[in-house]
């Protein structure tokens, strides 16, 4: 118990910046929002928004807010773990038909908005409607197709970053140059888009809080920043020739992405390799203390329960019983029926004691036949009442072993003696309650076995 809790806790703090991630959702959509709408504004007054010095970079496209409004909202309303109601996929589709209508239908969206634009020549830009449509149908597709949903999310990161050098530098890509306001917008947009997903590994993976996902973040901070400030010293410092197409900004943006795709690749590879060790371990670990016949703790894993619950008796006084169960006549079952049958009864034995045990109480193979229930009780009335409950469960082996083999006869019954001994104030160890139980589970043979007996520590042996 105590181990499932710390795991629990353990990855409760690793992914504590992925649900943080979640949370930001509602205030990037709120920042999209309020940046679509100002970027309207922008448009609408025709003020000069650029960043370089080859001219002006208009506000954002009518047709352009009115869809990052759209993304917003619908971005605000989401419930993650709740169904996508009609009407959110139905505003989803007619957004995504949008800005694929405008990548055929340039001049008929031109015309359609003209009388809301401020110049003549303001148009959406094919990068923004490709940006957009990939947006749409990441959220459109995110709980049927998942992983493709966080691909196309990807995809629009790389697609914002492409942008972002093309700003930065001056350049444009494709016919149509994305609004400076209209790629402000677009960033947290994305951003809000992918904290959708911040549960899937590649979107978890910079987020967690070990060192893999430290190592990542930096891997990817840096394979963003080294190409764009080697592009800014290329275009602000020693200037690049004029091209019909900036196949030098192509190439760092490529060359960006790729790093930044490389350090989440090699740590999914990192993770994997991780959880597989993190796996093994724990099977190491459960191995060393269990055994592997009956599933129950091995003589270790006793000792250490024994060595734990005996600090604590020292310190608060609190009771525990030791009961040694010895199978009754175990030799002739091997003998007369062979190893394999003697092995089904060990093997049924944690399945047949355990209902009669509460969570505290622990059952373990002391050795061959002999096992070892620690009680986590206070007195002698309690340990005794529950090794009779033991010693009836026994009893009823051979029905279990039927029952888990589909029905097989098994031709032999089945009893146990149990020695029963607690801790008291004047032993040295756990070792002490062992040694009187041991001796009371010798008493319960001699006096014709299938019985509990009590051993006291004046070394008397009463029937339980």
């Amino acid at each position: 118990m105590d181990g499932t809790t710390h795991i629990s806790r353990a990855q409760h703090g690793r992914y504590r910046l992925v649900r943080s991630a979640h949370r930001l959702r509602i205030p990037l959509a709120l920042v999209s929002l309020a940046a679509g709408i100002l970027g309207l504004i922008v448009n609408v007054l025709d003020l000069t928004v650029t960043l370089g010095p080859g001219g002006a970079a208009l506000g954002t496209h009518p047709m352009t807010a009115l869809l990052i409004v759209m993304m917003s909202v619908g971005l605000l309303h989401m419930r993650l773990r709740q169904p996508t109601p009609a009407w959110r996929y139905a505003i989803g589709t007619i957004a995504l038909c949008m800005t694929l209508f405008n990548l055929v239908q340039p001049d008929f969206v031109h015309d359609l908005f003209l009388p809301l634009a401020a110049t003549a020549d303001s148009r959406m830009g094919q990068d923004t409607s490709v940006v957009l449509a990939v947006l749409f149908s990441s959220l459109l597709i995110r709980r049927k197709a998942g992983r493709v949903g966080i691909a196309l999310a990807i995809l629009a990161t790389g697609l914002i970053i492409f942008s972002v050098m093309g700003h930065t530098y001056d350049v444009h890509y494709l016919d149509g140059h994305m609004a400076l306001t209209t790629l402000i917008a677009l960033v947290p947009a994305t951003l809000a888009v992918l904290t959708i997903y911040a549960h899937y590994p590649v979107a978890r993976l910079p987020l967690t809080s070990d060192e893999n996902g430290s190592r990542t973040r930096m891997m990817v901070l840096f394979g963003f920043v080294v190409p764009w400030l080697g592009g800014l010293v290329l275009y602000r410092g020693y200037g690049v020739p004029d091209r019909s197409y900036p196949v030098e900004a192509i190439v760092l943006s490529v060359i960006a992405c790729s790093m930044i795709g490389t350090a989440l690749y090699s740590g999914l590879i990192q993770e994997r390799a991780d959880r597989l060790r993190r796996h093994v371990e724990r099977q190491l670990a459960f191995a060393a203390v269990h055994d592997r016949l009956t599933g129950t703790l091995n003589r270790a894993g006793l000792n250490d329960v024994l060595d734990r619950l005996w600090k604590r008796f020292q310190r608060t006084g609190h009771g525990v019983g030791v009961v040694l169960m010895d199978l009754d006549h175990f030799k002739n079952v091997n003998d007369t029926y062979g190893h394999p049958a003697g092995d089904s009864v060990l093997a049924a034995v944690n399945a047949a004691l355990s209902p009669h045990l509460r969570g505290s109480d622990v059952i373990g193979r002391w050795g061959g036949e002999e096992f070892v229930i620690i009680l986590d009780v206070v007195d002698r009335q309690a340990v005794e009442t529950i090794s009779n409950r033991l010693r009836i469960a026994m009893k009823t082996l051979p029905k279990l072993i039927a029952n888990q083999n589909e029905g097989m006869i098994v031709p032999f019954q089945v009893s146990a003696s149990f020695g029963v001994g607690t801790f008291m104030d004047a032993d040295d160890g756990y070792s002490d309650a062992l040694r009187r139980a041991d001796l009371a589970l010798y008493r319960a043979k001699e006096a014709g076995r299938d019985q509990v007996m009590f051993q006291t520590i004046d070394g008397k042996s009463t029937a339980a």
